[in-house]
């Protein structure tokens, strides 16, 4: 048996990144994974950042607890 919970809806934004890649700006626009949706929310306490929908429990961000070092980093495309 499923069950219902009231939810308060929250009013979300669409998340925007401008990249320098090798020398050309290009925007970008984050999408959940899950419903395809364009809204997110930011946690009350500033470390998650979630898709909007109530029935999506999707999170799509985490913040580092430090500053990440990625000089080294490379992508397998």
């Amino acid at each position: 048996m499923s069950r219902k919970q009231k939810v308060e809806l929250v009013a979300g934004k669409s998340i925007c990144f401008d990249f320098d890649v090798e020398g050309d700006v290009i925007s970008y626009e984050m999408v959940c994974p899950n419903c395809k949706g364009k809204k997110f929310i930011i946690s009350l306490d500033k470390t998650r950042v979630a898709c909007v929908r109530p029935d999506c429990l999707s999170v799509l961000c985490v913040r580092l607890r430090d500053t990440a070092d990625i000089n080294n980093v490379t992508w397998k495309v």
